[in-house]
């Protein structure tokens, strides 16, 4: 028993070292943020169980090594507790955050919804011609600006706002655009991420169509951050979109030593906003996000159930 127990301790110990040099890799990035915790919690119920019951060193020191590796882990989490300033704060600004589909021919939900929260602003991804025409006569008297870019497809993004856009630039995978709030500037980065669609089609090739998607989607995010970079310091700035990243993933973990996640600080319930279809009743993912930086303060963010598009949508308040 003692032989097996030590050879469980070594692998445990094995086990995570491999998760932790392998902490941004495509696949075992994502095993380590699923099972990192669990480990760190199996290993200190263990500790605790066998330092009583023997007060043998040896376990101790195999146990407090697991959780040395473990607490890389928890160093990431309490970096991303808070990254907002504590300054006073006056403009409250609600933000709707919603994927379209750009296949979708039941479109009267969606735009209810849109409707009865009455958003400021309006992201939208997968816009289309089609979804373009039905917005204008549903909501469109509600919003003075607007910066659309329809397209066929999933590549389609569009902003919608009570607030005089200054200035709008798109690209593939991404649209920055930047707002007057009154007397001040907000810069809101509506982002449609690379879908890893392809690679979920095609389980035979899973792993080198996933691996691919890893690195485009990284490759995206880092050029939203390069293209940010000149901005005034002081710049209140909103990153919101379907980044098609799980909370598991290492991209995420990326994100959130630079911003903070308005949801996981602000928000009631989980924030699983996808698959939403007739044969899943309960998505159980998190691909929708609202993120800001240290000049914006979160007030509140709620996922909407009351969607016809393969995704939930993403309401937040936020002031600036």
């Amino acid at each position: 028993m003692k032989r097996k127990t030590t050879i469980l301790l070594y692998l445990i110990l094995t086990f995570q070292i491999i998760l932790l040099v392998g902490n941004s890799h495509f696949i075992l990035g994502s095993i380590y943020g699923f099972l990192d915790f669990p480990i760190i919690a199996i290993s200190i119920i263990f500790l605790i169980y066998q330092y009583n019951k023997k007060n043998d060193l040896k376990y101790c020191i195999i146990f407090l090594s697991t959780l040395i590796f473990g607490s890389f882990y928890l160093f990431n989490m309490i970096q991303r507790i808070d990254i907002s300033r504590k300054e006073k704060t006056s403009e409250a600004i609600s933000i709707l955050s919603y994927n379209l589909f750009f296949k979708n021919k039941y479109k009267t939900k969606i735009t209810n919804e849109i409707s009865k929260t009455n958003p400021d602003i309006l992201i939208v991804q997968e816009l289309t011609n089609s979804w373009v025409s039905n917005l204008e006569q549903t909501i469109g008297n509600k919003y003075k600006y607007r910066k659309l870019f329809p397209k066929k497809g999933t590549k389609g993004l569009g902003i919608y706002s009570k607030f005089p856009i200054s200035k709008s630039t798109i690209h593939s995978y991404c649209q920055i655009n930047k707002i007057k709030v009154k007397n001040k500037n907000l810069i809101v980065v509506n982002s449609h991420l690379a879908s890893p669609a392809i690679a979920v089609e095609n389980p035979d090739k899973f792993l080198d169509y996933f691996k691919s998607n890893f690195e485009e989607r990284n490759s995206q995010w880092e050029k939203i951050e390069a293209q940010l970079k000149d901005e005034k310091e002081e710049t209140p700035i909103i990153i919101a979109g379907d980044l098609n990243t799980m909370k598991i993933e290492s991209l995420y973990r990326k994100i959130r030593l630079k911003w903070a996640d308005l949801h996981s600080k602000n928000g009631d319930g989980f924030s699983w906003t996808f698959p939403n279809t007739h044969n899943i009743k309960y998505p159980f993912l998190t691909l929708d996000y609202i993120l800001y930086n240290k000049n914006v303060r979160g007030v509140n963010s709620e996922v909407l159930k009351n969607s016809s598009s393969d995704h939930l949508a993403l309401l937040g308040k936020i002031k600036i």
